[in-house]
């Protein structure tokens, strides 16, 4: 698999913010399970938010570096710019899908396996806060409130930061949403403007 990390610059008014992001083509690797590809995927993504050091000014040149990364004995040879480390912080994720971090530092990932998991830093032990028996492809957090999008509906629920477990009986339906046509997952996220989309 060859993944390249590039630098993505957003303008907001005065303020220049630097948000990563991940492109590339997936290729197949022998015996490869979705939790060998959903552990090297999380490590990437990990690697886009979490850079060693910040990158410079946006008008530098890119510098890439190769680093091999060993997934569950097999090794895999990726292309990252100077500067970043990338690696597996857990492979203890099933069929993880969108990550969402909180303001305290937490990171939130839904699953194909219907649970969504909590990884307080450093993001080594995840904590299954929630197993809904649907799809929950994604996380959005707002406010006291935790949003879970899966393929039937919209969910909410009260949620306080660092909180380890969430009631199921606390979620509530926001909005149901029409399933099959063979696409199953949802995405929740909060916009600028606090509104939920």
């Amino acid at each position: 698999m060859r993944l390249v990390l590039k630098r993505e610059f957003i303008s907001d008014g005065e303020k220049e913010m630097r948000r990563p992001s991940i492109s590339g083509s997936a290729k197949t690797f022998p015996r490869a399970t979705p939790q060998r590809l959903a552990s090297l995927s999380l490590a990437a993504l990990l690697a886009a938010v979490l850079p060693a050091h910040n990158l410079s000014a946006a008008t530098d040149s890119l510098q890439y570096q190769d680093q091999a990364l060993q997934v569950e004995g097999t090794s895999h040879e990726i292309r990252i710019p100077d500067g970043y480390v990338l690696e597996v912080l857990t492979n203890r994720l099933a069929s993880p899908r969108l990550l969402t971090f909180a303001a305290n530092g937490d990171l939130f990932i839904g699953s194909h396996s219907g649970r969504v998991y909590r990884l307080p830093p450093p993001y080594r032990e995840p904590e299954v806060l929630i197993e809904t028996g649907d799809y929950p492809h994604s996380v959005a957090l707002r406010g006291r409130e935790i949003w879970i999008a899966e393929t039937g509906g919209l969910y909410r629920a009260p949620y306080q930061a660092g909180q380890r477990t969430l009631d199921p009986r606390s979620l509530k339906l926001v909005a149901g949403l029409p399933s099959g046509g063979g696409h199953t997952s949802r995405t929740v996220a909060v916009g600028p403007d606090g509104r939920i989309y």
